[in-house]
């Protein structure tokens, strides 16, 4: 069976939300985090630093407040820095 993806949302204050949901491919996981920022205010837009796209347990990649992917923070260093 393949590793799932979820999210964590990072904000500026040092807070966090996590996605508990599993989605099968990047692109669900895009969808779901799009519609979970659809629904909240303006100012805690604002507040987002990142998003940590995961594959299982172990960081697939960093993302801007959009999904796109942040290539300035390679999530594979992180992993070895931190044994992930």
């Amino acid at each position: 069976m393949s590793s799932k993806y979820s999210y964590q949302i990072n904000y500026k204050d040092g807070c966090t939300s996590l996605s508990f949901n599993q989605h099968r491919t990047i692109a669900w996981a895009k969808a779901m985090y799009l519609r979970k920022i659809t629904t909240m205010i303006k100012e805690d837009l604002d507040d987002i630093d990142e998003v940590v796209l995961y594959k299982g347990n172990k960081i697939h990649s960093f993302r801007d407040i959009n999904f796109k992917i942040d290539i300035s923070k390679p999530a594979d260093l992180h992993n070895v820095m931190f044994g992930i």
